[in-house]
C-alpha cells in the first residue's frame, strides 16, 4: 500500500474513533435517537464497525493477522473501557453491561473483517 492510500485509510479510520468518542460523550438531553434500537444493540453496531474499520485500515500489513487481530481486539478493550468510565464526566452512565456490548462488537466487526479479508483475497480477480 502506497503513502497516499496509507494516510487516508488512516485519515477514515481517526475519524470514526473521533465521531464515536464525541457521539458517546454527549449529554443525555443532546443524544440523537434511535427509536427501535436497545442501547447495547447500539453499542454492539458502534463497536463492530470500529473493529471493520480497523480491519480495513491494518488489514494490509505485513505482520501476523492472529497478532494484528489480538491487538485490535485489545485496543478496542481498553478504548471501550476509557469511553465508559470517562461518560459520568458528561452526566452519563458507565455499565459494565455496554462495555461487554462494545467487546462483543469488536469481536464480530474482527470476524467480518477477517472474513471479508480472505474473501478478497481467494477471489480471482485478486489473483489474476
Amino acid at each position: 500500500m502506497g503513502f497516499a492510500p496509507r494516510l487516508i485509510r488512516t485519515a477514515i479510520w481517526l475519524a470514526c474513533f473521533v465521531a464515536a468518542f464525541v457521539v458517546t460523550h454527549l449529554p443525555p438531553s443532546k443524544l440523537p435517537s434511535a427509536g427501535w434500537l436497545n442501547d447495547k444493540v447500539e453499542h454492539l453496531i458502534g463497536y463492530a464497525m470500529l473493529a471493520m474499520a480497523t480491519c480495513w485500515r491494518f488489514g494490509k500489513s505485513d505482520r501476523s493477522r492472529i497478532a494484528i487481530m489480538a491487538a485490535v481486539l485489545v485496543g478496542l478493550a481498553a478504548y471501550a473501557a476509557v469511553d465508559e468510565l470517562t461518560q459520568p464526566w458528561v452526566g452519563r452512565s458507565c455499565e459494565w453491561g455496554d462495555w461487554l456490548a462494545d467487546l462483543g462488537g469488536a469481536a464480530i466487526g474482527l470476524l467480518l473483517g477477517l472474513a471479508t479479508g480472505l474473501l478478497r483475497r481467494l477471489s480471482p480477480k485478486s489473483r489474476g
